[in-house]
């Protein structure tokens, strides 16, 4: 099993669209996030808590559609 950082993983990710003449704008980032449609009441109050703890701690949380 190879590990890997994100930051070399994403660097490897945007080497590879580059390879095939694709750009990851903000626009399609947001086209390729998970929508949340299929997601379960549970995930939906769990991510309902990160955001509000996110808030608590004066962070910002990440993206999330719920």
């Amino acid at each position: 099993m190879r590990t890997t950082s994100l930051s070399d993983f994403l660097a490897q990710r945007d080497a590879r669209a580059k390879q095939q003449g694709l750009v990851f704008t903000a626009e399609m980032q947001d086209a390729l996030r998970n929508k949340g449609d299929r997601r379960t009441g549970e995930k939906r109050a769990a991510l309902q808590r990160i955001e509000e703890r996110c808030a608590e701690a004066g962070v910002e949380p990440l993206k999330a559609q719920y």
